[in-house]
């Protein structure tokens, strides 16, 4: 009896335009993902039960005929740049006669997890959990000025790199240290603007500290980076730097701007 009613309840589902089909065994994912700092890139395995290829594509792109494969095993390659802009969505498809299988991946999100993740446990090997706030943030900024070198090196220029590579410039070691900042209990925010430094005039990021009620400048790229890792405290909490270095946008030396 339950056998007829199946079909029944099938058949009716068909005259109603609803298709009803066995869940396909092949299968199509990301087996694991970790961040390249030779190419800049965050790389993707592809696993996959099937030998067949593979399509991709990503975010708004359409799957045609100039679309790239790979098979079980490859890797896709992603532009660490731009995978919270351009690439945030991978789409992974097989061919099996008459269907299709896709899967999409917000491979921004899991990129952004791994990177939290390794970031996470990189600052508890660094601080202690009994440091004052002060002390963590110094001792985030000093690990910055003995592991890093500053280089810009274009697409490399960002918080990935800054973290798994050996070379970055200013807004990476920036957003970095912003991070790190975050995940040990810390408030602090990015900056950046046009900065008249030494007679000079060039785009620049550096750090807001907040730190028992007040706001401190703190820039990474002066904490080693800039000289062969010998850390320099110069620019680390140090507000009368403030003068020469940021324009009046920033200027950190009149506190009752930033109110709390």
């Amino acid at each position: 009896m339950k056998k007829y009613l199946l079909v029944f309840l099938c058949v009716v589902l068909m005259l109603q335009g609803i298709s009803v089909k066995a869940e396909s065994k092949t299968k199509v994912s990301i087996s694991s993902t970790s961040y390249n700092e030779q190419t800049g890139t965050w790389d993707f395995t592809i696993q996959s039960n099937s030998n067949k290829k593979i399509y991709y594509t990503y975010s708004n792109e359409h799957l045609d005929k100039k679309c790239k494969y790979v098979y079980d095993g490859d890797k896709i390659s992603v532009q660490a740049s731009l995978i919270n802009t351009t690439y945030t969505t991978l789409k992974l498809f097989i061919f099996e006669k008459d269907k299709m299988i896709k899967m999409y991946y917000r491979i921004n999100n899991i990129a952004n997890n791994v990177y939290a993740k390794d970031l996470l446990s990189l600052c508890y090997d660094i601080v202690d959990t009994n440091d004052s706030d002060y002390i963590k943030a110094k001792k985030l900024y000093t690990w910055i000025g003995e592991n890093k070198l500053y280089k810009f090196e274009g697409n490399k220029n960002n918080v990935y790199n800054a973290l798994y590579g050996k070379y970055c410039a200013c807004s990476g070691f920036a957003r970095l240290y912003v991070d790190m900042c975050k995940l040990v209990g810390l408030k602090a925010e990015y900056a950046s603007e046009y900065i008249v430094d030494y007679k000079y005039t060039e785009w620049h990021a550096w750090v807001h500290l907040y730190l028992d009620g007040n706001i401190y400048l703190v820039d990474p790229t002066w904490s080693g980076v800039c000289f062969n890792n010998e850390v320099n405290y110069s620019h680390f909490c140090n507000n009368s730097v403030v003068n020469y270095v940021v324009t009046e946008k920033y200027d950190l030396s009149s506190k009752n701007i930033y109110e709390q």
